[in-house]
């Protein structure tokens, strides 16, 4: 059984995590982020310098009308560099998981508590971004976290992420075995912040299977993990990104993921979210040419007090493209959940098929669930969807169990997993699978 939350109020409270100059004066005590290839050092301080200029988003902000992360925000958080704590990779692992581990610490990859991957190139940002040919794509890919229309979460991740994590395929390789991504962080007596980073280039014709998952070390204060993900995916590339999230109640997760698919390429992403106090991902991604396709499957349960919320952006540029998107979430006690999808199809993009669905099942009277799907369509060609549903569990079928013998308890679990399961089922693993269902039974039992 998970520990209660820690309230967030119980820590100072300031207005510095939301000044520009703390974070200056927190880069300031890390000489470190100065060292490395002289454009990676220039990168974060364009970064901090765009810190700037980017004000925190708050509710006034019409894409985190749900999400006041602003006050979460009002502490004295410190980023800090690395640790290398005494570590038994053992207790993190899938069971049954038949595939590569790789392990990161604090944000920083650790190549020595990780499995060599044939055919593969995984290294950091700071060793790749002068090799070809990574330096490239690397190096456009780092200047667009620069854009304006990137939040002040990425320029501060971008600021201070450091020996971050970079794969790189081959062309045409299909890696046979999935690659499990560990993401451990250490706490301190104080709050941390924490910036973690993974880039994954797919050259043309590669395959190629991600799961990472999130876990928190030793006693202390919160941790604040903010998380980037950035994607290339090429022509006739195939990824599969899962995202499983179960950290500990007392922190906060926020997450920017974004990719960019080329001709008949595609992308499968499915996010799983159960821990934290409070959770914001931002997923973005961006059709680049024609004949493609793109899955989005989300799976989140919120209950006490935990506020999880889903932003999701498909941007369709190109004729024959195809997205289909399905979150489903369960919300209880005083939790609040929220979903915010958006499907952008223009002008050019004729005989685009593009559907989009958000289903919610509320339990109790204080449970709050906010869902808000969006279609904009400039084409006249296109066959496109979108839907959401939010209600209470049918007592009908519930009152069926009980007549069987079987607890109320046992009944719930049983409804609300066959709510789930229409998101689980698109988990063709079946180590990663049965992980995702233990997990969700651990938090119905709690």
């Amino acid at each position: 059984m998970q520990a209660p939350p820690a309230q967030p109020s119980i820590l100072p409270v300031t207005d510095s995590a939301t000044d520009s100059q703390h974070w200056r004066a927190c880069f300031a005590e890390r000489p470190d982020l100065l060292q490395g290839p002289s454009r990676l050092v220039e990168f974060r301080q364009q970064a901090l310098d765009r810190l700037d200029k980017t004000p925190f988003p708050t509710r006034r902000d019409e894409d985190w009308r749900y999400s006041d992360f602003t006050k979460y925000l009002r502490q004295d958080f410190l980023v800090r560099d690395a640790l290398v704590p005494d570590i038994q990779r053992a207790d993190f692992e899938i069971p049954d998981f038949d595939g590569f581990v790789l392990v990161t610490v604090d944000g920083a990859f650790r190549p020595a508590l990780s499995d060599d991957v044939p055919g593969l190139h995984i290294s950091t940002v700071e060793a790749s971004l002068e090799q070809e040919p990574y330096a490239f794509w690397l190096d456009r890919t780092l200047a667009e976290l620069h854009a304006p229309a990137e939040n002040a979460f990425v320029a501060l991740n971008a600021a201070f992420a450091k020996t971050s994590l970079f794969i790189a395929a081959e062309r045409n390789q299909r890696l046979g075995k999935p690659i499990h991504i560990i993401h451990l962080a250490t706490r301190h007596a104080g709050p941390q912040m924490l910036c973690s980073q993974v880039f994954v280039m797919m050259p043309q014709g590669a395959e190629l299977t991600i799961d990472e998952t999130f876990h928190t070390l030793g006693e202390g204060k919160l941790v604040f993990r903010n998380h980037l993900v950035r994607a290339g995916l090429s022509a006739q590339a195939r990824l599969e990104y899962r995202s499983i999230q179960d950290e500990d109640r007392r922190d906060i997760h926020l997450s920017n993921f974004a990719a960019d698919q080329q001709a008949g390429s595609k992308l499968d992403h499915a996010r799983v979210d159960l821990g934290g106090v409070a959770v914001r991902n931002n997923l973005s991604v961006s059709h680049k040419a024609a004949g493609l396709e793109t899955s989005l499957n989300g799976l989140f349960f919120a209950r006490d007090r935990q506020r999880i919320d889903n932003q999701t952006f498909i941007d369709h540029a190109f004729p024959h493209g195809e997205s289909n998107e399905l979150y489903k979430g369960i919300v209880m006690d005083r939790g609040v959940t929220s979903f915010n999808g958006k499907v952008m199809v223009r002008p050019d993009a004729q005989k685009t098929n593009a559907f989009q669905q958000n289903d919610n099942l509320v339990i109790g009277q204080h449970a709050e669930a906010n869902a808000k799907p969006q279609l904009e369509i400039f084409a006249d060609d296109v066959k496109c969807s979108h839907g959401a549903t939010i209600g209470q569990l049918d007592e009908g079928p519930l009152y069926y169990l009980m007549s069987r013998g079987i607890t109320r308890g046992e009944g719930l679990a049983m409804l609300q997993r066959g709510f789930l399961l229409e998101v689980l089922d698109t988990i063709d693993s079946s180590s990663i699978r049965n992980y995702v269902e233990r997990k969700v039974l651990d938090k119905f039992n709690a």
